[in-house]
């Protein structure tokens, strides 16, 4: 035990000897764990320490999704419903999609030339707890890299983003160690809805992108074999002031026979200690 007496840079002045253990040599590689202050009586008040904050480091990105039909195509009963209310609620679905893919996979970019904004996510801001092209997935090497990222944020704000692939590896963990209830049982197979972790037992829900089934698991950035683990007290959804997601009617120009509607978003991520989220890519089973 010592007590740090000042600082310069990287280098401490110390009195050793403090409690029952004798004065020792500290070694280069050893560790130095911080238990807490020790001011003398009637000090005077210490130096000031606060967490420092920075400003903002993304940029928005303009979302627009346009969809239009004549004055004929819009007066058709068609099976499903009439256009273009029809063709509204799908656009929205294909809408939202798009601004959620940004935030797993959006890089952060701006095109001076053309004042284009590309907002950056997840994957692009994680860099600490980073597991690239992962390939089969171990159960006890997979806990150990949640405990890591475990260490840091909110325990209880954290949630699995996964593609298909991952939580079928999931649900095999529990392959070797099934016990049937009675005889009788039919069903096999497990669905994981969250994940408990062996270090700190919390309830972790594990959310399936059924959408990311779609693309290659191998490589660093396969999205079919990716999974996000994020503490969501430390990111947050960001619109533009008057810029969130709107319906906009009558696009068409004047004079022409058409009914043209289009959503249009803008917005971006404000992401925060990403020592706090995880990422895993290329795991194919």
């Amino acid at each position: 035990m010592i007590h740090v007496t000042a600082v310069a840079t990287d280098a401490l002045t110390v009195e050793r000897g403090i409690g029952g253990v004798a004065a020792a040599t500290v070694g280069a590689t050893d560790q130095l764990y911080l238990i807490s202050s020790a001011y003398k009586q009637g000090a005077s008040y210490g130096t000031s320490r606060v967490v420092k904050r920075v400003l903002g480091f993304n940029y928005t990105q303009i979302h627009r999704d346009p969809f239009s039909f004549t004055g004929t195509e819009t007066s058709i009963e068609e099976y499903g419903g009439r256009n273009p209310m029809k063709e509204q609620v799908k656009k929205l679905v294909e809408h939202k999609t798009s601004i959620e893919q940004t935030c797993f996979w959006g890089a952060r970019n701006f095109d001076s030339t053309n004042k284009r904004g590309y907002a950056g996510g997840a994957y692009e801001f994680i860099a600490s707890n980073k597991n690239v092209s992962v390939g089969t997935l171990d159960k006890s090497t997979f806990d150990g890299q949640v405990t890591t990222a475990l260490q840091h944020g909110n325990l209880n704000s954290k949630a699995f983003f996964v593609a298909p692939i991952v939580a079928k590896a999931m649900s095999g963990f529990l392959r070797d160690n099934w016990v049937r209830a009675t005889p009788d049982e039919s069903r096999w197979g497990v669905h994981v809805d969250a994940w408990v972790s062996g270090s700190y037992g919390t309830n972790i829900p594990v959310f399936v992108k059924r959408y990311w089934n779609n693309f290659a698991t191998n490589g660093a950035q396969g999205a079919g074999g990716a999974a996000f683990l994020i503490d969501l007290d430390y990111v947050r959804y960001a619109p533009l002031r008057d810029r969130d997601t709107s319906l906009l009617l009558k696009r068409q120009n004047p004079g022409d026979d058409l009914d043209s509607r289009e959503y249009l978003t803008e917005a971006t991520l404000e992401f925060a200690q990403e020592s706090c989220h995880a990422l895993w890519t290329g795991i194919t089973g």
